[in-house]
C-alpha cells in the first residue's frame, strides 16, 4: 500500500515538472511567432517599397519612349530606357524574391502558432492540482479548437466548399468569406469597416504579404486568394466546365513555360554479320504556353454583413469559379486565336485550319448534314481510327442535347434495351463503355456544317498552363456596363487568373492523332 503511495506521489511530481517546464516553451513560441510577425510586416513594406520603384521606372521609361513617337530616339535616351528598364526587371526579381521568403515563412509561422495553441491535457491538468493542493486552473487558460460562431451558422447550402480533414464545407465558406469582407475593407476603407473580419483574416493567416502577387503585379492592388481555398477553386471549375477534367494541365512558375512533346522514336533493325548496324533519332518538338491573363468583373449587392459571410463566401466562390470555368471551355473549343479568347487557337480550328475533312482520317464527315442523318457506323468508325496509343483514357466531348438527340438514340435502335434501363436511363453517360463528357459550348442544335462531335485522350493533345492563383479586388467607385454603383448601390469584384491553352497533337496530313472530330460537313 506504502509503495503504491509512493509511486503516485512520483508520478503526480513528474507530471507537474512536465507542466511546470511546458510554460517556458510556450512563451518561447510565443516569441517566436511574435518575431516572425515583426519580420512578416517588415517584407510587406519591402515589397511596397519595391512595386513602387518598379512601377516608377517603368513610367519614366514610358515618359522617354513617349518623346520619340514623332522621332526617333538618341543615343543616350535609348541608353536610359534600356537601363530603366532592366531596373524594373531588377526590381521584379527581388520582387519574387521576397514573396518566395515571405510564403516560407507563413508556413513556419504557421506551425508554430500551432504548437503554440496546442490544448493542454484537462486530465493532467487535474492530477498536477489535486497533487499541489492548487485550485483548479482557470477554464481559460486551456486553449479551444477554433469553431464557426453559432451566429453564422443559419446559412443557404454550401455548395461551393467541400469538407476535409480540417474544416467542414461551411467553416470553410465562413473563412472564405471573412476573407473577402477584410479585403473588401483593404480595398474600400471609405464604404466598408470589418473589424472583425480583418482581425480574423490577419490571425488566421488569409491576408498577410505572402498573398501579395509578385513581379507582375504593378500596382501591389492585387491579393492572392488564399492558398487554402485553392483546391475548392479548382475542383469548382472542374465540376462546371469540362477544360480542366480532360487536358494536361501545367504550373507554370513563370510567364511562359516550354514541354517536350514526343514525336517520333527509335527503330530497331536486323544487322547482317559484319555489317553496319543503322543508326535511328528520336524526334521531339515544344509545346510553348505563354500566361494570359483571363478576368471576371460583376456586381454584387453592397450590403456586405459579417452575419451572413457564409452565403457571401458560397456565392462569390460560385459565380468565379463558373465564369471562369465556361471561358476556359470556350477558349479550349471554340478559340479562334483573336484577342477574344486571349489568342488561343482552340479545338475546332485547329481542325478546320490545318486539315481537310475525309483526307485526314481523323476529321470525319458524317452521314448527311443533319444529326438526325448520323448513322451508328459514322461514330464507329470515328472510334477505329483513334491512335491505340490515345485508346487509353479517351472520352468523347460533345453537348447534352447532342447526346439525348443522336447517341442515345441510336443505342435504344441497336437493341438490347431493357425496360428497366430505359426507366432508369444512364447514371453515367457512355458510349460502347467510352466516357461521354459534356460541355455545352459544343453545338445544341443540328446544324448543316461544323464538327459536332471530339473523341480521343485530350491529355495527350492538349495542355493546359496554370499561372497563378486567383486573385479577388473589389470597388465601389467604378462603373460596370455602364451602371454607376454607387447610385444603385452595388459593389464591383474583379476576380482574375493567368492561363494559356495549347491545342497541339490533332493529326496531320492523313494521320490521326489522339484526338478525332465528326463533322455534319466542313465549315
Amino acid at each position: 500500500m506504502i509503495g503504491t503511495l509512493n509511486l503516485t506521489l512520483q508520478a503526480q511530481a513528474s507530471v507537474r515538472t512536465v507542466l511546470v517546464f511546458s510554460r517556458p516553451v510556450r512563451l518561447t513560441l510565443f516569441s517566436l511567432v511574435r518575431r516572425i510577425r515583426d519580420q512578416q510586416m517588415k517584407r510587406s513594406e519591402k515589397i511596397a517599397e519595391l512595386q513602387a520603384s518598379r512601377q516608377k521606372a517603368i513610367d519614366d521609361a514610358q515618359v522617354i519612349v513617349a518623346l520619340g513617337t514623332d522621332s526617333s530616339l538618341t543615343e543616350d535616351q535609348t541608353k536610359e530606357v534600356n537601363e530603366l528598364l532592366d531596373s524594373a526587371e531588377q526590381f521584379g526579381s527581388e520582387i519574387e524574391a521576397v514573396a518566395t521568403e515571405e510564403a516560407a515563412l507563413a508556413v513556419t509561422a504557421q506551425r508554430l502558432e500551432t504548437l503554440r495553441t496546442q490544448p493542454q491535457n484537462r486530465q493532467v491538468a487535474a492530477i498536477v492540482n489535486r497533487g499541489s493542493q492548487m485550485s483548479s486552473m482557470p477554464d481559460n487558460g486551456l486553449q479551444k479548437v477554433w469553431k464557426m460562431p453559432a451566429r453564422a451558422r443559419n446559412h443557404q447550402k454550401i455548395t461551393a466548399f467541400s469538407s476535409d480533414e480540417n474544416y467542414d464545407a461551411a467553416s470553410k465558406a465562413y473563412r472564405f468569406g471573412m476573407f473577402a469582407l477584410a479585403k473588401a475593407q483593404l480595398d474600400c476603407p471609405g464604404a466598408y469597416n470589418f473589424p472583425t473580419a480583418t482581425k480574423f483574416a490577419r490571425e488566421h493567416g488569409l491576408l498577410n504579404a505572402s498573398h501579395m502577387e509578385g513581379g507582375s503585379d504593378t500596382t501591389g492592388s492585387h491579393i492572392f486568394v488564399p492558398e487554402e481555398f485553392g483546391q475548392d477553386m479548382i475542383k469548382l471549375r472542374e465540376q462546371y466546365g469540362v477544360a480542366r477534367q480532360i487536358c494536361k494541365v501545367r504550373t507554370m512558375t513563370s510567364d511562359t513555360r516550354t514541354d517536350p512533346k514526343w514525336e517520333s522514336g527509335l527503330t530497331a533493325y536486323f544487322t547482317g554479320e559484319g555489317a553496319a548496324a543503322t543508326s535511328s533519332t528520336m524526334v521531339h518538338s515544344t509545346v510553348r504556353l505563354t500566361a494570359k491573363k483571363l478576368t471576371v468583373l460583376s456586381t454584387f449587392s453592397s450590403e456586405l454583413n459579417e452575419d451572413a459571410v457564409v452565403d457571401i463566401g458560397n456565392e462569390l466562390a460560385n459565380e468565379g469559379a463558373y465564369a471562369f470555368a465556361l471561358k476556359e471551355d470556350q477558349c479550349l473549343i471554340d478559340g479562334d486565336g483573336t484577342s477574344t479568347y486571349g489568342h488561343i487557337v482552340g479545338l475546332k480550328n485547329s481542325f478546320y485550319n490545318n486539315l481537310t475533312i475525309t483526307t485526314n482520317v481523323g476529321y470525319r464527315d458524317a452521314t448527311g448534314t443533319t444529326w438526325g442523318a448520323i448513322t451508328l457506323a459514322d461514330i464507329t468508325s470515328l472510334i477505329s481510327v483513334v491512335p491505340v496509343y490515345a485508346q487509353q483514357g479517351m472520352y468523347f466531348l460533345c453537348s447534352s442535347q447532342f447526346y439525348y438527340q443522336v447517341m442515345v438514340p441510336l443505342l435504344n435502335a441497336a437493341g438490347g434495351i431493357s425496360g428497366m434501363e430505359l426507366q432508369d436511363g444512364f447514371r453515367v453517360p457512355a458510349f460502347q463503355g467510352i466516357r461521354v463528357m459534356f460541355s455545352q459550348v459544343m453545338p445544341i442544335a443540328t446544324a448543316t456544317t461544323g464538327i459536332v462531335l471530339f473523341l480521343g485522350n485530350f491529355a495527350q493533345g492538349v495542355t493546359l498552363g496554370d499561372r497563378r492563383r486567383q486573385t479577388i479586388e473589389f470597388s465601389r467607385d467604378a462603373t460596370v456596363d455602364s451602371v454607376n454603383l454607387f447610385t444603385n448601390d452595388l459593389i464591383a469584384i474583379k476576380s482574375s487568373e493567368r492561363l494559356d491553352i495549347n491545342v497541339h497533337s490533332y493529326g496531320s496530313g492523313a494521320t490521326a492523332g489522339p484526338i478525332v472530330a465528326l463533322a455534319t460537313a466542313a465549315p
